[in-house]
């Protein structure tokens, strides 16, 4: 970590932090972001403190925000249909290639979309279907499955395309592709679902299919057990009942 502090920051004025964190909610972070800000600044200031820079942590006694946990949309085979006969349908032919690619891995690794903008054609495994994760959540190198056969089909034919030069995968960054899904997923009619809800699904057939929480943590990239537990809560009734039957709509 490489942080400069000077001598001022030992007279740190009280309840600045708060004020911050109070200007960052008023304008509409949400309780997640809010999260995630109060843990950096308790990190930084945590080394401070260990340094002798400061005299105190002025995040010390800060609550973290409530984060609701809402049941995660798991997609029906005939809903991730509508999402690919959308970018299909499109006029821009390699728009359509790219996007029927990052929706058909998306569904069938589960794998962050940070972690799919992130893969290079190295990191792919087309002979063993498989997929080399490098910049996970967890920053520990993992190999996933490809679960469904017309996903390696549809990545082989993508690579097939791609210049030789081209060395990552995708060049794009993963907030890009949040954007662009957005369009898809209006076409579609799908106005609630966001990109990892292909993730939760892929942990809910998993889980549904019979996966133990250590696979389903090996392949998500969960750092506990407990996280992956989840899926077992929030595998549906419909694929629970069609455990091992649940077949890739990649084709349709």
């Amino acid at each position: 970590m490489s942080v400069v502090f000077t001598n001022s920051i030992s007279i740190f004025p009280m309840g600045t932090i708060e004020k911050y964190l109070a200007y960052r909610r008023n304008n509409g972070i949400s309780p997640s972001t809010y999260n995630k800000d109060l843990r950096i600044l308790r990190l930084v200031f945590n080394y401070a403190l260990k340094k002798r820079y400061i005299k105190y942590n002025p995040t010390q006694g800060l609550n973290f925000a409530a984060v609701d946990r809402k049941i995660p949309h798991i997609l029906k085979p005939d809903e991730f249909a509508k999402l690919l006969k959308t970018v299909d349908d499109q006029e821009d032919e390699k728009f359509s290639l790219i996007w029927r690619t990052i929706l058909s891995l998306l569904w069938s690794t589960g794998v962050r979309p940070s972690e799919l903008v992130a893969l290079t054609v190295q990191d792919v495994d087309l002979k063993h279907a498989t997929l080399k994760i490098h910049a996970g959540k967890t920053h520990q190198e993992r190999v996933v499955s490809i679960f469904f056969k017309d996903a390696v089909s549809v990545l082989a034919q993508y690579i097939e395309r791609m210049p030789t030069e081209q060395k990552r995968l995708f060049t794009c960054h993963s907030s890009r592709l949040s954007k662009e899904f957005r369009d898809i997923r209006k076409k579609a009619g799908l106005h609630t679902v966001v990109l990892y809800d292909l993730r939760k699904t892929l942990g809910s057939w998993m889980a549904a299919s019979g996966f133990t929480p250590a696979q389903i943590a090996a392949q998500l990239g969960h750092s506990s057990y407990k996280t992956s537990e989840r899926y077992y809560v929030n595998a549906r009734p419909s694929i629970v009942e069609k455990a091992g039957q649940f077949k890739s709509p990649v084709s349709l």
